[in-house]
């Protein structure tokens, strides 16, 4: 907290940089939208060797799957939330 008592928060809003001032009833919709996206971007990414075979294994397991495997120029990826709401994003490298 500054001289203002304005906290900042490190947030992408799709412009140049990282930080943007957010007013408190501002908040709850940045959150909505944070977690309506695929992408994962408050989660853990993880590199796996055989991505098609961890996904079937997370699916088996319970898990919440919010991106179905998919192709992309830098490797294969899905993303998924834990039995207790964590998201992950799993992808195995491009060879």
């Amino acid at each position: 907290m500054g001289y203002h008592q304005r906290p900042v928060l490190g947030v992408n809003l799709g412009r140049l940089g990282f930080l943007a001032a957010l007013q408190p009833e501002q908040l709850d919709a940045l959150q909505r939208r944070w977690l309506a996206t695929p992408w994962v971007i408050d989660g853990v990414h993880v590199s796996v060797d055989d991505v098609d075979r961890h996904f079937e294994r997370a699916t088996a397991a319970g898990a919440t799957i919010s991106r179905e495997p998919e192709d992309l120029p830098f490797g294969r990826l899905y993303s998924a939330a834990d039995l207790e709401g964590h998201r992950w994003m799993f992808m195995q490298p491009s060879a």
